[in-house]
Formats: C-alpha cells, sequence, structure tokens
C-alpha cells in the first residue's frame, strides 16, 4: 500500500559545520512555503493542512532518514521549517484469511493511499499469495510496513527480521505476554527507527487508558472477554473446560480468573487471572487483553486482569467489557457488543478497527505504539 506525508521532509539550517546548505535552496524553501499558505488560506483550506501537518511533525522527527549517521539520534543542530512532498510506502500483509482478505480489499479500494505489494500466507493456494518460505530479507527491501494479522508466532518467528527492513503492525500482541520478546522487539525498534505498532482492535478507551498509565494515575484494568464456545482457540487446559461448555445450552463457564491451576477441573478456573497467564493459552482470542496490558503500561501483563468467559447465549455477539479504575475512587466501565455469529474468532467491527489503525499508523513516532 501507498501511503502519502504530508509535509514530511523539512528543511533544516545547521549550527555547526557538519552540513552546509546553499542559500539557494533555503530561499527556495521559504518561497515554497509561502506560496503554499496564500493559495491555501484564499482557498478556505489551510487549517485542514494545518493539523495534518502537526500530526505529521513526530513522525517526521523519528524519521530513519533524518536520524544522525553517528549514532543513530536526530542530531541536536538541526532546527526544522515546513516544505512538502509525498512519500510512497509499500504495504506487505501477512495472513489471508477473513481479516487478511478484509484489509487487502479495503486498501485495495484507497489506491492514491496504499499499495498491497505482497500477501503471504502460511498456507498457499489463492493466486498471488506467497508461502512464508519466501519471507526473507530480500523481499523486504522495498517494502514500508508488514501488516501480521495471522498468529503471535509470526513476530515471534520473523518480528526482528522484519523490524530490521521496515515497520511492522502487530495484529496479534499476545505475542508480547513473552517478556523476552516484548523488549527485544522495543529496543530493535527503536535502534533501527521502525514502527513497531500494536492496533487496539476491539479495546474500547484504549488511549484514555495509555493517558492515565502516562501520568502514573491508572490503578487497575480488568479486561473481561465473553464468546460463543465454538470461538474460541485454545490451548490444555482451557480447551478441556471450552469442550464441557460445549455441551451447555445457556449456563455460561467462566475459562479463566481464578488462582490454582490444580483445580481447573474441579472449578472453571484456571492459575492465573493476569493477562500475561492467559495469552499462551489463548493466543488468537485475546489480543484485546495484550493491546489492554501494553495501554496501561504501567500496569503491564502481570497486573492487568483478565477474564474469560465461554457463554452459549453469545450467539450474535462477541462481548468486551473494560474496567478501569484511578485514584480517589475514579471508575469507568464499558461494555462493547460486537457484532459476530458462533465460530468467528474475531468480531466484525473489529476489521474496521484495524483498517483504521492502519491509517492512522503512519502519523506514529518510532518505537512500541498503540493506534
Amino acid at each position: 500500500m501507498s501511503v502519502h506525508f504530508v509535509a514530511h521532509r523539512l528543511f533544516y539550517f545547521p549550527i555547526q559545520n557538519d552540513l552546509v546548505l546553499p542559500f539557494s535552496l533555503y530561499s527556495f524553501s521559504f518561497l515554497s512555503l509561502f506560496l503554499f499558505l496564500s493559495l491555501s488560506s484564499s482557498l478556505g483550506i489551510f487549517s485542514i493542512y494545518l493539523i495534518s501537518i502537526s500530526n505529521c511533525i513526530e513522525t517526521i522527527l523519528s524519521d530513519r532518514r533524518f536520524k544522525s549517521k553517528k549514532n543513530g539520534q536526530t542530531s541536536s543542530w538541526i532546527h526544522w521549517i515546513w516544505a512538502f512532498r509525498f512519500v510512497l510506502i509499500h504495504f506487505l500483509l501477512q495472513n489471508y484469511d477473513y481479516s487478511g482478505k478484509f484489509l487487502v480489499e479495503k486498501l485495495r479500494e484507497l489506491p492514491d493511499e496504499f499499495e498491497v505489494m505482497r500477501i503471504w500466507n502460511r498456507s498457499v493456494g489463492e493466486p498471488g499469495v506467497q508461502g512464508l518460505e519466501t519471507l526473507n530479507a530480500e523481499n523486504l527491501n522495498d517494502i514500508d510496513l508488514v501488516v501480521e494479522v495471522a498468529h503471535p508466532k509470526i513476530i515471534a518467528d520473523y518480528g526482528e527480521m522484519i523490524l530490521e527492513h521496515c515497520d511492522l503492525f502487530a495484529g496479534s500482541p499476545t505475542c508480547f505476554a513473552n517478556q523476552e520478546l516484548l523488549e527485544k522487539l522495543r529496543n530493535l525498534s527503536l535502534m533501527h527507527a521502525r514502527r513497531l505498532l500494536v492496533p487496539s482492535g476491539a479495546l474500547w478507551g484504549a488511549n484514555d487508558i495509555q493517558k492515565m498509565a502516562d501520568i502514573g494515575s491508572l490503578k487497575g484494568l480488568t479486561v473481561t472477554m465473553i464468546k460463543h464456545p465454538t470461538s474460541f482457540k485454545l490451548g490444555s487446559p482451557l480447551f478441556e473446560i471450552n469442550e464441557q461448555a460445549k455441551l451447555k445450552e445457556i449456563e455460561e463457564t467462566v475459562l479463566y480468573e481464578g488462582f490454582f491451576q490444580v483445580l481447573c477441573f474441579i472449578i472453571d478456573c484456571v492459575y492465573s487471572g493476569s493477562v500475561r497467564g492467559l495469552c499462551p493459552l489463548a493466543p488468537n482470542n485475546v489480543n484485546t487483553m495484550a493491546g489492554g496490558a501494553l495501554a496501561a503500561h504501567n500496569l503491564g501483563f502481570d497486573k492487568v486482569k483478565a477474564k474469560l468467559i465461554s457463554d452459549p447465549k453469545m450467539t450474535d455477539w462477541h462481548v468486551v467489557e473494560v474496567r478501569v479504575e484511578g485514584d480517589d475512587g475514579f471508575e469507568v466501565i464499558t461494555r462493547r457488543n460486537n457484532p459476530a455469529k458462533p465460530g468467528a474468532v474475531t468480531g466484525q467491527l473489529t476489521y474496521y478497527s484495524f483498517l483504521s489503525s492502519i491509517k492512522e499508523s503512519k502519523y506514529k513516532p518510532s518505537g512500541i505504539q498503540l493506534c
């Protein structure tokens, strides 16, 4: 996909002798800026472009092409002035299942913004779809953004190589319950000035949670997910508990909330109420919770609480309940009913949330970023 960045390249004035630009270039930049602002103002659209420009500034300053070659950091002696050009970003998709097909279809409807370069899938069968054996450095040379919507194992196996060449959109953030992997990819994204993008998905209020975490006022976060028994892809022992839940017609079954693993076959619970404990057991089903743990970074995967419920009455919805706790009794509780039929792993509107996140991602700086 191609993405156009307005106000992406900026001219600069060095105050040391590392770089000297011709005066004519400075004059040209000022003249171009003056003409653009004059035209925009006369057309009544200046405010729109100004918003686009301000949203781009943080992205610009983190762009790897404007980093110092000495230490990979933004040169402190550079002063930026607005100018304008367009940058083409090529897009690559991993996985061509339900979410993958949806994203390819929608992105191809936006040819002025996105260009789908390649599609990789774990299994090959459809025209234009490549196998993972071709996911290598050579095939990443002309790619600016890889979108993963397949399985957390893809991030674990290929994330390091991808970030060495381009940005990465991690649609399966349950992989980051592995703290070692999280730190390694975080450091790589900063080292190479890449974006490691995590979509908010079905997590309502993700940005507000992150803001509270940023200032340390977030004291608690509990995410509860309720789905039809056939919508789960689970590992043991949750798999066995859910198989029993499928035999029930009305009664819901709590798959995950308790404290002791040894009780998991006696009562409907498993050993830990944390998101970190749940992610390896339900890697395809709790990406919303993993996104919550990343947004609530002052709590993290160990302190964000998770509750997973299998309910045969959920024939039309996936339900995500979020409880946020702050200082002095502050509390926000939301319930999101996401249209989904039995057997669907991902709710319908989450696909659109992913699409919006891909569009938003172009304004993000390097490092791990929620979008």
